[in-house]
């Protein structure tokens, strides 16, 4: 969608609900699905804490043919870009090896890292 909800709503002077189904509207039915469900305080923090990865649930699609078509989901194609562009970059909340590491699981050559 690109706006959030909220931001929508009070541009629009309406309410939430009806800034939702403005945008379904305008969007003349596509809209899947539109969730709220993390403060960016908490996004920041999680980003900034060593222990978590980051990951998507995004499939593999190509940018042509039949996966090209429409608005494609931002996890698509976005996930990792906004932690590196965004909170790497952007914020300084890590490094640019922090977030790849985040983004593979902290592999590194040699196999796994050793258990603490």
């Amino acid at each position: 969608m690109g706006l959030r909800e909220k931001f929508h709503s009070r541009e629009r002077r309406c309410d939430l609900l009806d800034a939702i189904c403005d945008v379904i509207i305008a969007d003349k039915g596509p809209t899947r699905v539109v969730v709220r469900s993390m403060l960016e305080a908490d996004v920041r923090a999680i980003a900034a804490d060593p222990s978590a990865l980051v990951g998507s649930d995004g499939p593999c699609v190509a940018p042509y043919g039949v996966t090209g078509q429409g608005k494609p989901h931002p996890r698509l194609y976005g996930t990792f870009l906004r932690l590196i562009g965004h909170y790497a970059r952007d914020l300084g909340l890590l490094t640019l090896p922090q977030a790849i590491a985040k983004m593979t699981g902290g592999a590194r050559r040699g196999g796994p890292r050793p258990s603490a």
